[in-house]
């Protein structure tokens, strides 16, 4: 007797899957979606989309702080950034948004 799933199953399945996205993509209080990338020597940059500039960072404690504020590990101890992925990271205190830098001067 093969084992095949019936439609009930299968639908209760997409419905997890789209409960778990939907979950994903609520942002907790106080924070703002943002966008990290890490380059080929480690320097991180921190894009928060509808805001101009970005956030460079290079020091292990400036990124373990900023991973620790956004949840991402519990303490800044830069220790800890060998065992995360700083590209994981997908919304960050709204503070943030008063700290990129465009680039322009003033």
């Amino acid at each position: 007797m093969s084992e095949h799933n019936t439609g009930d199953e299968y639908l209760d399945r997409i419905l997890e899957r789209s409960d778990a996205k939907e979950e994903e993509e609520k942002l907790l209080p106080g924070m703002v979606r943002c966008e990290v990338t890490e380059d080929r020597i480690g320097n991180i940059t921190v894009t928060i989309p509808g805001h101009k500039g970005e956030l460079f960072m290079q020091s292990d404690w400036d990124q373990a702080s900023f991973a620790c504020n956004c949840g991402l590990i519990e303490t800044s101890d830069p220790l800890l950034l060998a065992d995360v992925d700083l590209e994981d990271i997908t919304q960050c205190p709204d503070d943030y948004i008063g700290v990129i830098s465009t680039g322009e001067k003033e």
